[in-house]
């Protein structure tokens, strides 16, 4: 259905991209991470803070995430914000 041609099959998708510290570098600015539940499986538990999506009513959704483990999930909050860290 993806790549569907057919309008019949079109399927709308929404993307949560936007965090609040915004910019370009998606690679290093990217709060937003993936930790993998099962690798076979290829599924992942998200942790972070978006706050727009392209379209709430879509079929699917796509986001952007790092791939970390899950050591670093603990840097987030309970409301999915980043933990502000002091410096020694």
């Amino acid at each position: 259905q993806l790549i569907s041609r057919d309008p019949k099959d079109f399927i709308t998708s929404g993307q949560w991209m936007t965090e609040k510290r915004g910019g370009s570098d998606v690679s290093g600015a990217t709060d937003t991470v993936a930790v993998p539940l099962d690798v076979a499986k290829d599924t992942y538990s998200l942790h972070g803070y978006k706050w727009f999506t392209s379209a709430t009513d879509s079929s699917m959704s796509l986001t952007l995430a790092r791939i970390v483990d899950s050591k670093e999930v603990d840097n987030f909050g309970e409301d999915g914000r980043k933990k502000k860290t002091s410096s020694p």
